[in-house]
């Protein structure tokens, strides 16, 4: 990653329009609905009601208004399960068909934002414009937030409160269909409290925001591997172990880049390990900003680790000519050679020729430049040393990570289904009522139901549960994977027109 200079764009005035008034209703319907009773859904009725009040369809439709528990409740072990209480919390937002890609996506934000960031993604620096290939994506998430337990057993989405984000030119980025809907998803982890509970302003992201933040004080790239690594981790290291101040501990990793993995490896008998979990538990998390951004943003996949040292490559064709150039500059005396020397590092960057993986040419070319001017090895040697030394990594598909689990189902598809309990079925185990969060839902959306709770589906547990529709003719069975890769018309349909629920077993929510 690499800073960008955020600038906004103005839109065409019939977009801004659109954008304000549709922002102003999400604001309103939140505020309208936030002294509604918990337990219960808004039937057909209800819906008419605020569409009456002068509220927009597409808003009414896909509003979603559950009282939401959470499975990480659920499977504490210090208390037991509970019923219908004050734990259970309402949760207003909206699915994915709320928000209007017309607005947030036009060819005005694109071209914008494409330009913002030279055509590349935003978060992988893969170049993007040849293929016209990249997207725009939301840093914060409107749709959804997906929330990962600590030990990774549990992961569930809620619907994001930040949905009067979704057309505001700071959050949105240029970016890869990788990066953004295979990595990022709905994952945005803060410390501390989430917005509403604070202002936005007060939020501490663990994100790291190119738009706001130096990424490369957080975030940079080993020479010989092409991995990105925990920047901000390994300077604070050495500056507490080798006493060095941040510039030594710079150029130290610079002369020295075969020193990033020993100190990014994760062991009990390394030394930056242990050093690392004697921090305080508050110095931990300052300095895990890199760490969390690398692995959300996927910024390690094989796919990249390939790219980047193609690249590397094409870096030393253009390393040696950018130097000859420079050598070939006639210079008045020793002084102004030597002043020429030291700010070769600014020379070189000024003249690449490159936007792809800037952020790494930056630390390729700073450490050929240093071997260069201490006479370590000749820039040849050190290329073939970096050509032999290097592992190609395999590229693979297995993934061991939790996130892993919701890769297979697009967010659009994840922000608007639940699971619902009715008061009477607390107790049950067997199945669970699976519900479409819009008008169409046959169950939820269309008429009055008893009290209910809604939970998020946990991906890890249930992602290959049995589903069973039943019709007016026959039961029939599908799964997660299957309705995720329908389209949205063909999903709204389905539950329309039938009720859905998934096979257990499952945990009771009645107290035991």
């Amino acid at each position: 990653m690499i800073a960008i200079e955020f600038a906004s764009t103005a839109l065409p005035a019939d977009e801004d329009v659109k954008k304000r008034a549709a922002v102003k209703q999400m604001n309103e319907l939140v505020e309208r609905l936030s002294a509604a009773p918990k337990y219960h859904t808004l039937t057909v009725k209800d819906r008419q009601m605020l569409i009456s009040e002068g509220y927009a369809r597409d808003l009414i439709d896909n509003l979603i208004f559950t009282t939401q528990r959470t499975l990480k409740q659920l499977k504490s072990y210090d208390q037991p399960p509970v019923s219908l209480d004050s734990n259970d919390h309402l949760t207003i937002g909206f699915t994915y068909a709320a928000f209007d890609p017309a607005l947030f996506a036009s060819n005005t934000i694109t071209t914008h934002l494409k330009k913002l960031s030279n055509g590349c993604c935003a978060f992988c620096e893969s170049f993007l414009a040849p293929t016209d290939s990249g997207e725009i994506g939301h840093f914060r998430p409107v749709q959804l937030i997906d929330n990962a337990s600590i030990d990774k057993h549990v992961l569930t989405s809620t619907c994001s409160p930040y949905y009067a984000l979704a057309y505001k030119q700071d959050n949105l980025l240029y970016v890869c269909k990788g990066c953004n809907e295979y990595h990022k998803v709905g994952l945005f982890p803060v410390v501390g409290a989430r917005f509403p509970k604070i202002t936005i302003e007060d939020e501490q992201a663990l994100l790291v925001n190119p738009y706001i933040d130096d990424p490369r004080q957080y975030i940079r790239f080993d020479p010989l591997t092409g991995r990105a690594y925990a920047y901000d981790k390994v300077v604070a290291f050495l500056i507490a172990t080798q006493q060095l101040s941040a510039s030594e501990a710079e150029q130290l990793i610079w002369s020295q880049p075969s020193m990033i993995s020993k100190h990014t490896t994760s062991n009990d008998d390394n030394a930056f390990t242990s050093w690392f979990l004697a921090l305080p538990n508050d110095e931990q998390i300052n300095l895990s900003r890199g760490e969390v951004s690398i692995e959300i943003f996927g910024l390690n996949r094989p796919a990249l680790l390939l790219a980047r040292l193609a690249h590397s490559q094409q870096l030393q064709a253009m390393y040696t000519h950018i130097k000859d150039s420079l050598s070939a500059r006639p210079s008045a005396n020793n002084a102004e050679s030597k002043n020429t020397e030291s700010s070769s590092q600014t020379s070189i960057l000024k003249d690449v020729p490159t936007h792809a993986y800037r952020s790494f040419a930056i630390d390729v070319f700073n450490s050929w430049q240093y071997k260069r001017n201490h006479k370590n090895k000749s820039q040849t040697d050190t290329l073939k040393q970096h050509q032999e030394n290097t592992e190609i990594p395999t590229i693979t598909h297995a993934d061991d990570s939790a996130l892993a689990a919701i890769r297979s189902f697009p967010m659009w598809f994840r922000s608007c289904i639940n699971y619902c309990v009715g008061e009477s079925r607390l107790g049950e185990q067997n199945k669970r009522q699976l519900v479409l969060l819009s008008r169409q839902d046959a169950h939820y959306g269309q008429k009055s139901i008893e009290k209910s709770v809604f939970l998020g589906i946990d991906w890890l547990a249930d992602q290959h549960k049995v589903i069973k529709v039943k019709s007016s003719r026959n039961i029939w069975e599908t799964s997660f994977l299957e309705l995720a890769h329908s389209r949205p018309q063909e999903l709204s349909n389905l539950f329309s027109h039938n009720e859905v629920w998934v096979e257990g077993p499952f945990t009771s929510l009645s107290k035991t």
